[in-house]
């Protein structure tokens, strides 16, 4: 979805401020968050912004950004 990447990299990037304190996401696999952690890992990277714990921003501000934007996104259909 162009729209959540366009998001996503405007959070990174700091022109939106993510507005989710805490999300609790489960996998049931480890290879889904790995995949996961890749995507996000390789959006970040893309960025001229570099944050100080990139897994902590993935994990604290990303996923749930990008889980609620989705969410919200089925909710609508």
């Amino acid at each position: 979805d162009k729209g959540l990447l366009l998001h996503l990299e405007a959070i990174i990037a700091g022109k939106v401020s993510s507005t989710w304190a805490r999300v609790d996401i489960f996998f049931e696999e480890d290879e889904q968050l790995d995949r996961v952690m890749g995507f996000f890992t390789s959006l970040v990277e893309a960025q001229t912004t570099r944050c100080h714990n990139q897994e902590a921003f993935i994990m604290d501000v990303l996923l749930p950004e990008a889980t609620i934007h989705v969410l919200s996104a089925v909710h609508e259909c």
